[in-house]
């Protein structure tokens, strides 16, 4: 008896087991077969406050504004060039003082409205009154009108023309060809301005069904090329392990950011390796010296001295867990075709000779360098560990933690000697690395340091008026040069992305700006 007992509960589970894979393998089939209409599950690792364009303050802000939004042309980063996307065509006159723009005939905005060069000009105007963010409204500083708009003495920019329906004017103080990349900026996201809803012209629009922390994005029938995923339900995390963890049990197509304790083990695995995202970004992880104050003020050779005594490699490896460039001059690598240049690699000896040659031998004589920096765990590691290199070659330093608030009040008034600085491009294009950075035109709005040196200035400007190709790179590679002699900053690292994708994800590609072109993020089977 107990043996038939046992025997029919052995079947039963054999039963139970059998219908469980084929339960299973009924629903990965079904999970398959609606990959081409299933909803695109992505998770964001920082909160969502604001979709406006011109106030986006973090990456999952950015991502989801890039599928509702579109600016009048787009960067390809493979090819090296500009393309079209709201704009048709756009050309400059001889002297390169006004850009002519040919709108898209047939662009329409997500609630129906067809899209017209007043709507352009409208965008830009609601924006530049919005933005908060001085560094954001230097980018249209060269457009005539600029300066009584921002001084109030105008309500519009008069450099900003409609000529007709689908044409637009920009003119400006003094040739500037570099213009048209500043268009992929964010800040000239069009969108419709009489509507209280997120409205754009992108390949997806916000559904207004959202629940707790999601948000549904559906296709835009209208979009001229098609987006291939139907839906979009995005999750932000506040805690990145959460994230990891939803992803790992597949409730996740796409996680933009992992802790970085966990990048190594999914570099160092083979198979978790095909699925990570992992490409530099155009930024710069720096310190700043405080060129008008001592004992940075006209020693060169001091602050040269101090990129000398930098581990960068060590930094890297402990505070990103490998998953950053050392940067050892002005530009983030990859900017520039033919680079050749040597920057500040790590050197003891040489440090020491130039802190001698500065006037502090074995660093006698020179004050305790308070270097600056927002409060954070990542920022207290790296400033310590830049504390501890320069007390090698002699320099004593403190460190002075701040909070956000304080640190870029500071910043912004020059009251710090020596402090943390990040710089992310607003574009693809050296230009966008240098003028903003080191142009002394730009002190006051991202220019922080007061760095000025007539010689790059005119090299910038300059840059900025050929229409020859080999003209800017000579123009840029001196300029470059000069900037990494004169050492305005204590270059530190280049951070590379870190998402990971799930394996029915194609055609998910991370630019240097970390951004993604949505329309052409598909799910195929496994």
């Amino acid at each position: 008896m107990f043996y038939r007992k046992k025997m029919k509960l052995i079947a039963g589970l054999v039963i139970l087991v059998l219908i469980g894979m084929f339960i299973n393998r009924e629903n990965t089939m079904l999970f398959n077969w609606k990959l081409d209409s299933r909803p695109f599950r992505l998770g964001l690792s920082e909160s969502i406050g604001t979709l406006n364009p011109a106030q986006l303050s973090n990456n999952s802000e950015k991502t989801v504004a890039s599928m509702i939004y579109e600016g009048l042309i787009v960067y390809d980063e493979n090819q090296h060039e500009l393309k079209k996307s709201i704009a048709r065509k756009w050309s400059y006159n001889k002297d390169g003082m006004i850009l002519t723009i040919k709108l898209d005939d047939n662009r329409k905005f997500h609630n129906g409205k067809p899209l017209s060069a007043a709507g352009v000009k409208n965008a830009w105007e609601k924006s530049f009154s919005t933005c908060k963010d001085m560094n954001l409204l230097s980018l249209f500083a060269g457009i005539e009108g600029y300066q009584n708009r921002i001084e109030g003495k105008s309500d519009e920019i008069s450099g900003i023309r409609v000529i007709n329906e689908k044409t637009l004017e920009i003119t400006f103080v003094e040739p500037n060809l570099q213009f048209p990349y500043t268009l992929t900026n964010p800040i000239f996201y069009i969108y419709d301005t009489e509507d209280k809803n997120p409205i754009g012209t992108g390949a997806f629009y916000i559904d207004n069904r959202t629940e707790n922390l999601e948000i549904t994005l559906l296709r835009n029938e209208d979009y001229q090329q098609k987006a291939k995923l139907t839906s979009i339900i995005v999750n932000t995390y506040s805690d990145p392990h959460k994230g990891l963890s939803d992803y790992n049990e597949g409730k996740l197509d796409y996680l933009d950011s992992i802790p970085l304790e966990a990048v190594p083990d999914y570099q160092n695995d083979e198979q978790k390796q095909k699925l990570i995202i992992n490409r530099p970004l155009a930024e710069i992880y720096a310190f700043g010296f405080n060129l008008n104050r001592p004992p940075f003020k006209g020693n060169n050779k001091l602050r040269q001295a101090f990129n000398y005594a930098i581990n960068r490699e060590e930094i890297v490896k402990a505070a990103f867990g490998g998953n950053a460039i050392a940067l050892t001059q002005p530009i983030p690598l990859g900017m520039f075709e033919n680079d050749e240049r040597k920057g500040f690699d790590f050197d003891h000896k040489k440090a020491v000779q130039l802190l001698a040659e500065a006037g502090y031998p074995e660093g006698r004589g020179l004050p305790v360098i308070l270097i600056s920096y927002n409060a954070n765990s990542g920022h207290k590691l790296i400033a310590e560990m830049v504390a501890n290199d320069l007390a090698e070659i002699g320099v004593k330093v403190r460190l002075n933690s701040m909070s956000w608030e304080s640190y870029i009040r500071n910043l912004q008034n020059g009251r710090l000697d020596f402090y943390r600085f990040v710089w992310k491009l607003d574009y693809i294009n050296v230009d966008a690395a240098l003028y903003g950075l080191f142009s002394s035109t730009r002190q006051g709005m991202s220019n922080f340091n007061h760095y000025e040196n007539g010689q790059v200035d005119n090299l910038l400007a300059n840059a900025r008026s050929y229409k020859r190709n080999a003209e800017q790179a000579n123009d840029y590679a001196q300029a470059i040069q000069i900037i990494t002699d004169d050492a305005p900053y204590l270059w530190i690292l280049q951070r590379k992305s870190a998402g990971i994708v799930s394996s029915a994800v194609r055609g998910l590609v991370i630019d240097g700006l970390g951004n993604v072109n949505w329309a052409k993020v598909e799910l195929q089977k496994v």
